[in-house]
């Protein structure tokens, strides 16, 4: 009789420990799909807005994937565990498709985000032409001609470097795009053709970018976040 009571007492102790570390285990899990959840609503919202941050997107993009992975592999860890005296054991099949949607998934939904984040500078770099073809517009109809100081309010952060022609408006453009990596890439528009060449990091305008550099020109590069402009009769 005794030593059932001894084994009795032992056992009291070992299971309420259980219990609380059962405990412990579930909050951290809900704190973490939480804290996942934060992650990712934020950044979509973000990348949804049109309106991105400038900078790059390598450690948003290995957040977004890793959040996605924890958020689907806890949720389905809790729903095992609420779940498992309901449901009978689930054929080989379904647990080769929960691997491919553990894998596949976060690839897809970060790739997704950062589908908007491009979408978003791509509309910010749109902004920036009708924003120069707006400025060289009304300095020739109200001076007859494009000078330096019509061009003061233009600068970064994705304008780089600028070529106006003082007699027409006409113009041609570089732009730092962020990207996953460091370098970005540099994005070349002229007003002659209305398209935008996506090139590396650096490079120099394609030889298919069109333009007619004969006559005056502004020539501006782009100084902490104003432009310095000079005049360069051709």
């Amino acid at each position: 009789m005794a030593d059932a009571e001894n084994d009795s007492s032992k056992t009291d102790p070992d299971a309420a420990k259980l219990a609380m570390m059962s405990q412990l285990s579930l909050f951290v899990d809900l704190l973490l799909i939480v804290g996942c959840l934060y992650l990712l609503v934020s950044d979509i919202t973000q990348a949804a807005s049109g309106m991105p941050e400038f900078e790059p997107r390598g450690g948003a993009f290995l957040v977004n994937l890793s959040a996605t992975f924890a958020l689907l592999h806890r949720t389905m860890a809790l729903y095992k565990r609420f779940a498992a005296a309901k449901v009978s054991q689930r054929p080989a099949r379904i647990n080769v498709w929960l691997i491919v949607v553990l894998l596949l998934l976060p690839l897809s939904l970060a790739s997704g985000v950062e589908l908007l984040v491009h979408r978003g500078h791509r509309a910010q770099l749109n902004t920036l032409v009708e924003s120069i073809t707006s400025i060289t517009s009304n300095a020739l109809n109200s001076d007859g001609v494009v000078r330096a100081d019509h061009l003061h309010a233009l600068g970064g952060p994705y304008l780089q470097r600028l070529n106006v022609r003082t007699d027409n408006g006409g113009f041609v453009l570089s732009a730092q795009v962020p990207s996953l990596g460091v370098d970005g890439f540099t994005a070349h528009y002229s007003s002659t053709q209305q398209i935008w060449y996506l090139e590396s990091a650096g490079s120099a305008p394609p030889g298919s970018l069109v333009f007619d550099a004969r006559g005056a020109m502004l020539e501006c590069n782009l100084a902490g976040t104003q432009l310095n402009c000079k005049e360069n009769a051709s």
